[in-house]
């Protein structure tokens, strides 16, 4: 099962009792951090790979990953036409 907002309705409903998901937003914003070091900076990074755990999520914790992902999700910058499909996207939180 994917780790994004429409799986959380498999724990909300009882079909599973975890998840076990992987850090995405952390790849992205390690990449990101790692580009601009290198192209603004001049700062290689400090290893050549990457590596973070998959994190289970469950009834103790589900809460606290759905606000990951609303906070991940502002949508504050975006235009209205790219908002619309996100929106619907995220309602299956």
């Amino acid at each position: 099962i994917q780790s994004s907002p429409s799986a959380f309705m498999y724990i909300d409903q009882g079909y599973v009792n975890a998840l076990v998901v992987h850090p995405y937003y952390n790849w992205g914003t390690a990449s990101m951090t790692a580009l601009v070091n290198m192209l603004h900076n001049d700062k290689l990074p400090e290893t050549t790979t990457q590596q973070s755990a998959p994190q289970i999520i469950d009834w103790r914790n589900v809460e606290r990953y759905r606000e990951s992902w609303k906070t991940w999700l502002n949508l504050s910058g975006l235009p209205t036409n790219m908002k619309s499909g996100i929106l619907e996207w995220a309602a299956l939180m």
